[in-house]
């Protein structure tokens, strides 16, 4: 059964699917509004010079919902874009 499914992931990837894990916020292409968040975060991150705190209180102002959580926090908005930068 694991060789099976270790088969299935490989043909996958070699198809280019996803096959490992949730998709990186801003990636996953059935979330197309998620890419417009993601750069609307870089801008204010590097052109505005925005904070942390700042941009989630401004996406939560905006009604940006996150994926699974009620609200935007700092410590999501950083890990979202360190996660880039890696």
């Amino acid at each position: 059964l694991v060789a099976r499914m270790k088969l299935g992931k490989l043909r996958a990837a070699k198809q280019g699917r996803h096959v490992n894990g949730i998709y990186p916020y801003g990636v996953h292409p059935e979330r197309p509004d998620e890419k417009a968040t993601l750069a609307r975060m870089r801008q204010m991150r590097d052109a505005e010079q925005r904070s942390y705190d700042a941009i989630a209180a401004t996406l939560n102002t905006e009604g940006v919902n996150p994926r699974s959580a009620a609200r935007w926090t700092a410590w999501a908005v950083n890990k979202i874009l360190n996660r880039e930068a890696k």
